[in-house]
């Protein structure tokens, strides 16, 4: 009704608009005539001529006698036209024909008289008219004939009449049309009324009512939504596409990443983070954020959950609420408007894009779903058949129908009943291989990484496979993601792990036909550790096969090919500020979009352009690097090595299964060789068990024939009971402990009493009684070696950093002396004493006077497996592996079988006793047959070699200047009489490290770096032990060696010396076939490591500004609690408050000593260096202000 009458009013207004500008037209007219009639006296003659003609109609102005003929003469035309004459009067006067009077006689037939008298005749009205043309003069013919003339009598009285009529009509009219014009402006003021009562203004109750209606809200939402994404439209409508046509491309196209557009709502994403993000399958420019909770907004919900549209920058197309904090989202596959959400609460939410804010569904807060925070969801099954499978950190996982959230349709609980205080297994991230719905693969808080099963499957029951444990990771997993396998070659079996201790490692998954029956450590295939942080998030690219990115704590988003390069990424890109990146996730379509999700809110979207365009030969160079993956792993699988890397469980299983086929039985006789020694002694328990114990337990020089007697004396308890110390030092740490690992006879009668009292909790076997752990700054940030060792090598330095070094292994030397003679009492009750350290380090235990442990103690012993970094947690770890009994079940026949299959793979066997005597004896006497050239040359060649292997540069560019002519060139083979296990000095200087050396060798001695190493001695002094036992795994490592085609960069132990081959590669590429041949995955330019320099630069700049900004803010809040406490309360330690000011995020506080134990020795070496430096820079400017 309302819509109608406001077109009526309309059509009203647009009627009257057009009467007015009639009337304005008219009265234009009517004063353009008025300025162009005469003046006002002849204006007034007519008007009273008018009227006094209008008053007398019966006037006459013209008698008889004046009628005269019009035309007198034939072909005269007639006068009938008014011409204005000028004048005061400017009356117009009409011309008429006068009157003629024509006289003939005889004599003058021929001439006529014409008399002409003009007579005027009163004008009425005044007329204009144009004259367009003048008449032409006409030619008057004239002839002897009698010309007549014909008159015509005009009446007077009815040109008047007609006149008056037609100002009678004039006047009618006039009248006619003003009334018209006041019917018209009634009309006008009637309208402007109507108008005014129709549109007025709303009162304050009205304007409300409308604003705040539902319909309104929808309206205005939606049209500010579309003329958004219009505006958004960043097309160039003025592009000239003919500029620039013709011009080249540039070379680092494809090789970058673009920013697309960052989405931050200040009021919605204030003070809270994104905690996980993902991808709309149905609608490619839509993606779900979801946020945890913002401290400073009570009025706020907890969570939130926001879905960003591209076309849309400003604000989010979808906002939902949530009453706890959201930990994990996504969208449904299968329900293009439905979104998933897990909380912290245990809660799962379902959110409708069609509804408002709240959740449309939600679980209930029981013990029938999750009690604990949900960190991982996934959705599996197919269109008409899918579950929601959602994980809690309490082990719990549930498999829910999306239309029925009251009560989870399954139930899981993980549990490993190896764990020490707990069976429960903290879920951190989930994940499903491809096309795969019941088996799955978790991740934990310990850095484990376990199988499990929905259901029973042939070979493995429905739970946790507590035998297969992916171990490698010394921190909680944060991500975890399966290889997305679309392609010719299947990769479903690859995933890959992040984790707190800043390494993102690859696995291959197991075969689940093949489930373990025993507990077995699966080591990763490789290990990226190029990262500077934490690393939150991993994610295999969907659809470049060797493609992945990853996102950490300092804000970077790196974008690694491992077909390209495996050590570093192939674009690293600084997100924003350089706050930290928490989740990542590729988009479903092509992969050319990624979302990053920031600690502070900030939702970022990058274009990586044509890197995720996959070459038909990604799939198979993938499968050649993975292959050459595995290699590297098996070579270096049971080394004895103690890189921080290598797991040693590992090693131990390695050692295990090795020496299993070896138990103490002597070989067959019918076979001459003998096998090594190993560091386990089996004892074989028929039919078909054997116990392995470590060799070092036993008393030295123990006779094989009395290995049983000692294993009984062993469990012979003693009177005091058996204590072990326990001590290692590495890297300017230190860890010692003096542990019990069996009771004295009074805890065991005691123990075995009974009666009526109540029994005492028993004692466990093994205790520590005493620990301490600290540390020095003794070794140089990614250099390897004490400053000392490299002080005897290079000579001594003189920078400040190589001072606080040598004070930091004076200091460490003069603790654990002290810390030695402070438990001297308790380490001289001690039946073992472990040593792990280094040649040198070993000299701070018992070389000086009155030392506590002398030299040739028979109680030293050294690990006989592969070390961590020293810390308590690792003296455990030792301490349990060293009491721990390995048992392998294999029967007689498995073991003859063994026997002959692992003796048959030892190089052939030396000759009887005799005949070595008769064979080596010539070897010797041939000494004094050496001429004294050769001589010469064998001293020379070890002086060569001991200099390369010290890296004595200086030295070594001297001894080479002078008798380089005696080698023959720098690639000479090294002779097999040295006993080294490469072929040139090349290989020699990679193999033990000396960068320097190496360096040297290719620059300036021109080195070939891709000569293949050659057959290796298999005597190396490498294969030794502590004990004094020959290692089993350094004859594994020499067969290797043995045939292999691997280059002095494959033999390359540090990253130093890899970077100096890549170095050399980019200065000199031209010289040797490096890339190929050379075996050197890509090259290092200056500029590279200077932006990689500069970048270090920055982060450290920051952290110690984000140090020094925590630092100001701690002492404001510990001056504003001061006031607030009470007098009487006892002040907190300093311990204490560290705990209670620190972060209950996952993996712990930054800073404390809790998140120090999840990293990696290489990382921790890293933030304790670093703390050292500015410990000893703020006591030298304390000493300098002094």
């Amino acid at each position: 009704m309302a819509d109608r009458r406001r077109q009526e009013i309309e059509a009203k207004r647009a009627k009257l608009a057009e009467l007015r500008k009639a009337r304005e037209d008219r009265q234009k007219l009517t004063e353009r005539r008025i300025t162009e009639v005469s003046p006002t006296p002849a204006r007034r003659d007519v008007d009273d001529l008018v009227t006094a003609l209008v008053g007398t109609p019966g006037r006459s102005g013209r008698t008889s006698g004046d009628q005269t003929p019009s035309e007198s003469i034939p072909g005269t035309p007639a006068m009938s036209h008014t011409i204005q004459l000028p004048g005061p009067s400017g009356l117009s006067l009409s011309a008429v024909p006068a009157a003629r009077s024509v006289s003939s006689n005889s004599a003058t037939d021929n001439v006529m008289e014409i008399a002409i008298t003009p007579r005027s005749y009163p004008d009425l009205i005044d007329m204009e008219q144009e004259l367009f043309e003048l008449p032409q003069k006409e030619r008057v013919i004239y002839n002897k004939e009698v010309q007549t003339t014909a008159v015509e009598e005009h009446s007077a009285q009815d040109y008047e009449e007609e006149i008056r009529q037609r100002i009678l009509r004039e006047r009618e009219a006039e009248a006619e049309k003003l009334a018209q014009e006041k019917e018209l402006e009634e009309e006008n003021v009637k309208l402007d009324q109507e108008i005014e009562q129709e549109i007025r203004e709303l009162t304050e109750e009205e304007r409300t009512s409308i604003v705040t209606a539902p319909e309104f809200l929808e309206f205005i939402e939606q049209s500010s939504k579309i003329v958004q994404r219009a505006l958004n439209d960043n097309y160039d409508y003025i592009r000239d596409y003919t500029i620039g046509a013709e011009a080249g491309g540039d070379e680092s196209e494809g090789k970058r990443v673009k920013k697309v557009c960052t989405f931050f709502d200040e009021h919605l994403g204030k003070n809270r983070s994104i905690t996980d993000i993902d991808w709309s399958p149905k609608y490619p420019e839509l993606t779900v954020a979801s946020y945890n909770k913002n401290g400073n907004a009570l009025n706020e919900p907890d969570g939130i959950v926001a879905v960003w549209n591209l076309h849309l920058l400003e604000r989010p197309e979808f906002v939902f609420h949530s009453q706890s904090d959201v930990l994990t989202v996504t969208f449904s596959p299968f329900h293009s408007n439905y979104i998933f959400g897990g909380t912290y609460s245990g809660q799962i939410l379902l959110w409708d894009t069609r509804s408002k804010h709240l959740p449309v569904l939600k679980t209930p807060l029981s013990a029938a779903g999750h009690t604990h925070p949900v960190y991982a969801m996934s959705m599996v099954g197919t269109q008409n058949a899918h579950n929601l499978i959602t994980s809690s950190s309490d082990g719990t996982v549930c498999s829910w129908l999306v239309d029925m959230l009251a009560q989870p349709q399954e139930t899981l609980e993980l549990v490993h009943n190896g764990h020490n205080k707990t069976s429960e297994v903290a879920i951190t991230t989930l994940d499903f291989p491809s096309n795969e719905t019941t088996t799955f693969w978790v991740g934990t808080e310990e850095g484990n990484v376990y199988q499990a099963n929905r259901y029973d499957r042939a070979g493995a029951k429905a739970g946790l496979n507590p035998h297969d444990v992916y171990k490698g990771h010394y921190g909680p997993v944060l991500g975890l993601d399966f290889h997305s396998s679309i392609g010719p070659i299947d990769f479903g079996d690859l995933f890959l792990t992040c984790s707190v201790d800043w390494t993102v490692k690859l696995w291959r998954a197991k075969s689940l036909t093949k489930p373990s029956t025993s507990l077995h450590h699966i080591p990763p295939l490789y290990s990226f550790d190029e990262a500077d942080d934490y690393v939150y998030d991993v994610k295999w690219h969907p659809t470049h096969p060797a493609s992945f990115g990853t996102v950490d704590g300092s804000g970077k988003f790196d974008l690694w090919n491992l077909n390209v390069d495996t050590e570093v990424p192939i674009v690293s890109t600084t997100v924003g500020t350089g706050r930290g990146l928490n989740k990542l996730q590729w988009d479903r379509k092509e992969g050319r979009r990624a979302a990053l999700g920031g600690s502070d809110g900030h939702l970022y979207i990058y274009d990586i352009g044509d890197m995720a365009l996959p070459r038909e030969t990604e799939w198979a160079d993938l499968q050649k690097v993975v292959a050459g993956m595995v290699g590297l792993e098996d070579s270096l699988s049971g080394s004895a090595s103690s890189d921080d890397d290598d797991d040693s469980d590992d090693a131990v299983n390695t050692l295990v299964k090795r020496t299993g086929r070896l138990a103490a039985r002597s070989p067959s006789p019918e076979s001459g060789r003998r096998a090594p020694l190993t560091s386990l002694i089996w004892f074989h328990s028929p039919p078909s068990t054997q116990i392995g114990i470590y060799r070092t337990l036993f008393p030295l020089k123990t006779e094989p024939n009395d290995y049983l007697k000692e294993l009984l004396e062993l469990q012979t308890p003693r009177r005091e009971g058996r204590t072990w110390a326990m001590f290692m030092v590495a890297g300017g740490h230190f860890a010692g402990a003096v542990v019990r690992v069996s009771r004295g006879e009074e805890d065991e009668e005691e123990q075995s009493k009974g009666g009526k009292k109540k029994q005492k909790r028993p004692k466990p076997d093994t205790e520590v009684l005493l620990h301490k752990t600290f540390h020095r700054y003794t070794t140089r940030r990614k250099q390897g070696g004490s400053q000392s060792v490299n002080d005897n090598a290079k000579g001594p330095a003189k920078s400040a950093g190589a001072q606080l070094r040598r004070y930091g292994e004076q200091a460490l030397r003069d603790d654990i002396r002290n810390l030695l003679n402070e438990w001297a009492d308790d380490i001289h009750d001690c039946e073992r004493i472990w040593i792990r350290a280094s040649t040198a380090n070993k000299r701070i235990f018992y070389d000086y006077d009155e030392a506590v442990v002398q030299k040739g103690d028979e109680r030293l012993r050294g690990f006989p497996f592969p070390t961590r970094r020293p810390t308590q947690s690792e003296i455990t770890r030792c301490l349990a592996e060293l009491t721990r009994v390995k048992i392998s079940h294999f029967t007689e026949d498995e073991l003859r079988e063994q026997d002959e299959a692992y003796l048959a793979s030892l190089p052939k066997p030396k000759p009887a006793p005799p005949a070595p005597i008769a064979q080596v004896a010539p070897q010797k006497l041939q000494a004094p047959k050496l001429t004294p050239e050769e001589e010469a040359l064998r001293e020379k060649w070890t002086r060569l070699v001991e200099m390369v292997t010290r890296g004595r540069v200086e030295p070594l560019k001297a001894f080479w200047e002078r008798e380089q002519a005696t080698f023959g060139g720098i690639d000479m083979p090294i002779p097999e009489w040295t006993g080294e296990r490469v072929s040139t000095l090349l290989q020699l200087a990679a193999h033990t490290g000396q960068a320097d050396v190496v360096q040297w060798l290719l620059e300036e001695a021109r080195a070939d770096p891709t000569v293949p190493v050659a057959a290796a001695n298999p005597t190396d002094g490498d294969g030794v032990d502590n004990s004094g036992n020959a290692s089993e795994a350094s004859e594994l490592a020499s067969s290797r060696l043995k045939g292999s085609n691997r280059t002095a960069y494959d033999l390359a132990k540090t990253k130093a010396v890899r970077d100096v081959f890549r170095r050399c590669a980019a200065l000199h590429l031209d010289w040797w076939d490096w890339l190929g041949a050379g075996h050197i995955p890509s090259v290092l330019s200056q500029e590279m490591e200077e932006g990689q320099e500069q970048k270090k630069k920055v982060r450290r700049k920051g952290l110690k500004d984000k140090v020094k900004e925590r630092e100001a803010k701690e002492k404001e809040q510990a001056k504003d609690a001061q006031p607030v406490a009470a007098p009487e309360a006892p002040a907190l330690s300093k311990a204490e408050t560290v705990v209670d000011s620190g972060s209950h995020r996952l993996g712990g506080s930054s800073g404390g000593a809790e998140a120090l134990a999840g990293l990696t020795p290489e990382m921790r070496m890293r933030l304790e260096r670093e703390r050292r430096a500015r410990a000893a820079e703020a006591r030298l400017r304390a000493l300098g202000g002094k």
